[in-house]
């Protein structure tokens, strides 16, 4: 249930989630698509990620993430649906190198 004065969970006027609701979505179809080693290994990599942007997010280099990178491939690539999370966070799929970049700039709290 919606508290008062919070608007991160009103739905968008066109019907879609919200990013609230995106990132949980994301977060339950990741736990349920992968066995806990995989998922321990990954999440700490995807953590990574996140935290760098977000303590860092004029930095280039952190809001970006080459795919095919090995350790990315390594501890991430092979996870079912983490390109989801990444999604719900703020990146997207770019250009044919296979990177994914944020879409805006991200602000720390």
């Amino acid at each position: 249930m919606m508290q008062q004065g919070d608007d991160t969970q009103q739905r968008p006027k066109d019907g879609s989630a919200s990013a609230d609701e995106r990132l949980e979505g994301a977060l339950a179809t990741l736990a349920n698509s992968n066995d806990a080693a995989d998922l321990k290994a990954g999440a700490q990599m995807l953590y990574l990620y996140c935290l760098n942007m977000s303590k860092n997010p004029s930095v280039p280099r952190y809001r970006k993430i080459y795919t095919n990178n090995a350790t990315f491939k390594n501890k991430v690539g092979n996870f079912a649906k983490a390109g989801e999370l990444l999604v719900a966070v703020g990146f997207e799929e770019r250009d044919g190198r296979r990177r994914i970049r944020t879409t805006a700039a991200t602000t720390t709290r």
